[in-house]
């Protein structure tokens, strides 16, 4: 192996992942990150390393003339045996402070304008305002606690890939 080699294969390495990655996250945005259809879209990117069109299938034909056995190993293993295990997602509760925000700050509103001793008018007002105010908030909440899970799986999917990586520099790298 030449140290050329290598670092051809880093290069198309970081291409592949960060295509795979932006194609998770699009999947992720489009609410259809599930499983089956990661493992799809890892199938899909595998082409990348067969494709004579692509950079990094040119470099495994590059790779083939030079060290033949060991690039037929390196095919296998990006071709054929990539594929992802199911991480599982932790359940949330999430959802429930969607709710559960606005209604306990429609009883503070109210719990507040009984105190003061206001009028049924002020206090219906009181308690539609407050919760009005936080249901915003709850969602901003839940939103952003959503993208964080989802992020947390990408990570997840991808660093499964790094055996496979090491895997081919292992390979390379043997005498």
């Amino acid at each position: 192996m030449s140290n050329k080699d290598y670092e051809i294969f880093q290069a198309c390495w970081t291409k592949f992942s960060t295509r795979l990655k932006g194609e998770m996250m699009m999947q992720a945005k489009n609410k259809t990150f599930k499983y089956p259809v990661l493992n799809l879209l890892l199938a899909e990117s595998t082409g990348f390393w067969d494709s004579q069109y692509s950079e990094g299938g040119r470099w495994l034909k590059q790779y083939e003339k030079e060290e033949p056995g060991k690039a037929d190993m390196i095919r296998d293993i990006l071709v054929k045996d990539m594929k992802f295990t199911e991480v599982s997602e932790a359940a949330s509760r999430n959802d429930f402070l969607k709710y559960a925000l606005p209604a306990g700050s429609a009883v503070a509103g109210f719990a507040i304008s009984r105190i003061f001793s206001a009028s049924k008018l002020i206090q219906a007002i009181c308690t539609i305002a407050t919760a009005a105010a936080a249901y915003p908030i709850a969602g901003n909440i839940l939103d952003k606690s959503q993208n964080n899970k989802r992020q947390e799986l990408i990570q997840a999917y991808m660093s499964q890939l790094d055996k496979y990586k090491i895997s081919v520099e292992s390979i390379m790298q043997s005498v």
